[in-house]
């Protein structure tokens, strides 16, 4: 029987279970399985968590096609001309919701 206990206490050291999906979550898991262990990732909802999956990073990316379209048109004052320029709104969400 004490070998038996010993057995379980070693399988909870040889493996990790990291809670959250989000940064601190990944980072442990990754570095865990760097080093060859088992490790089990919960998160209640979609890895990445807000930031990345509904707030910080979803909102870079409408704020970056944003500031290409004021480039183009401060780029009028410097002698660059875009033929056409048209805004696809539906496709930017649709990419911003995939990322």
């Amino acid at each position: 029987e004490y070998m038996g206990k010993i057995q379980k206490e070693k399988a909870l050291i040889d493996n990790r279970i990291c809670i959250g999906g989000v940064s601190g979550g990944i980072t442990c898991a990754r570095k865990a399985d760097t080093l060859g262990k088992e490790v089990d990732l919960i998160e209640q909802s979609r890895i990445g968590g807000t930031c990345i999956n509904q707030g910080c990073v979803p909102k870079k990316l409408l704020y970056t096609a944003t500031m290409v379209w004021e480039d183009m048109e401060v780029g009028k004052e410097m002698g660059i001309t875009v033929e056409k320029k048209e805004l696809h709104w539906k496709e930017q969400k649709e990419k911003r919701d995939a990322y």
